[in-house]
């Protein structure tokens, strides 16, 4: 009896001990690890959102301006690079908290040639989502805004 009392024991302190402290389905939030209750974004949505709301209208104008650019043997394309997130390596399962601000850049590659487009800083907990910064010297804008500035200054690189 005294060796079923002991198993008992252990048996519960064991499974108290994993439901504070790990991942469990007793309810969200019962752990002690601050901020687990925030929802990850993995890096495929981060990747998705700056393509639809700025890497896509950026390549639309761009193409628009120098159709040429796509007729080549290696076409022109552009594309979003994490930077390093808070000092850390990123792998590929590496993911981010909802409310921090992923910090990336837009790349053009031209045929090889890679060219730093602008700055970007995602954040999903914000309305604007996607905040771009084309030079150290500018200020951080919305995607729209910079959207709108690009597409302008192909459209009278288009009309030289």
């Amino acid at each position: 009896m005294k060796k079923a009392k002991y198993l008992f024991f252990t048996i519960i302190i064991s499974l108290t001990t994993l439901s504070v402290l790990g991942e469990n389905n007793f309810g969200a939030g019962f752990g002690f690890v601050f901020g687990d209750e925030e929802p990850k974004i993995t890096q495929q949505e981060v990747r998705d959102e700056v393509r639809k709301e700025l890497i896509d209208p950026l390549t639309k104008c761009y193409v628009e301006a120098h159709p040429e650019k796509m007729m080549m043997k290696c076409a022109a394309y552009m594309r979003f690079d994490f930077s390093g997130h808070s000092g850390r390596y990123l792998d590929k399962d590496t993911k981010f908290y909802s409310t921090s601000d992923i910090q990336g850049e837009v790349i053009f590659d031209d045929c090889g040639q890679e060219t730093h487009v602008a700055s970007v800083k995602v954040n999903f907990s914000k309305d604007e989502k996607v905040m771009v910064q084309e030079s150290f010297f500018s200020e951080w804008e919305t995607a729209d805004d910079y959207v709108k500035e690009f597409c302008e200054k192909m459209e009278k690189e288009k009309k030289k």
